[in-house]
């Protein structure tokens, strides 16, 4: 134990010198190992003379746990919600998305973000051809974004249904049509699927 909390102190050491804390998307790992790698990186910081927001840098402050997908693990496609129409975000459809992620952001974060950083993100997105939405009464009920791409594996990030939408199944059924797109499940199982199969290669793994 002593080891590794050396071993974390000069990694933060190191990371406070090269990395700038606002770029920063996430810290992966077990759990007491990311706490004590934040307590030392924080206190990094303030030998700098610079004190960190709480949300920049706090244990805890937004857990999650991982998962992988592959066509030996997920389900058979959901005849319940089959019939949910799952596509491609295009880029009409970047004002709808930038108000619905920051109802996402106001949810953790309030004020954090503007419209225009909402924008910003979603315009990325789509043009990434990354993210996905899910269409209910003319509404966009829900999107789905992908990242963190490699040869084989890529990362489901980022979730959200609309209030007014939930307890429909919306994101269970973007969460299966995309990860059995992605690993190039058949059948499919959802209508929307672009013909010629994800725009970024079929992968072996879908990190949840």
């Amino acid at each position: 134990i002593e080891d590794l909390s050396n071993v974390l102190s000069l990694l933060a050491s190191g990371v406070a010198a090269a990395i700038d804390v606002q770029s920063l998307d996430a810290i992966i790992g077990p759990s007491e190992p990311v706490e004590k790698f934040t307590i030392h990186w924080s206190n990094e910081y303030a030998k700098r003379g610079l004190r960190m927001a709480p949300r920049s840098l706090s244990p805890g402050s937004f857990e999650g746990r991982i998962a992988y997908a592959t066509l030996a693990t997920i389900p058979a496609p959901s005849p319940t919600h089959s019939s949910y129409k799952i596509q491609l975000a295009t880029h009409d459809n970047v004002t709808e998305l930038a108000h619905l992620y920051l109802e996402f952001l106001n949810g953790r974060d309030p004020n954090r973000d503007t419209l225009a950083v909402g924008l910003q993100h979603m315009s990325t997105w789509v043009e990434l051809e990354q993210i996905w939405i899910c269409r209910l009464d003319g509404d966009i009920a829900g999107y789905i974004a992908t990242g963190r791409t490699t040869n084989r594996t890529v990362a489901i990030r980022n979730v959200f249904v609309s209030p007014k939408h939930r307890r429909k199944g919306v994101a269970e059924t973007m969460t299966r049509a995309v990860t059995r797109f992605m690993l190039g499940a058949q059948p499919v199982g959802f209508e929307g699927a672009p013909a010629g199969g994800p725009p970024l290669g079929t992968k072996e793994e879908i990190c949840l």
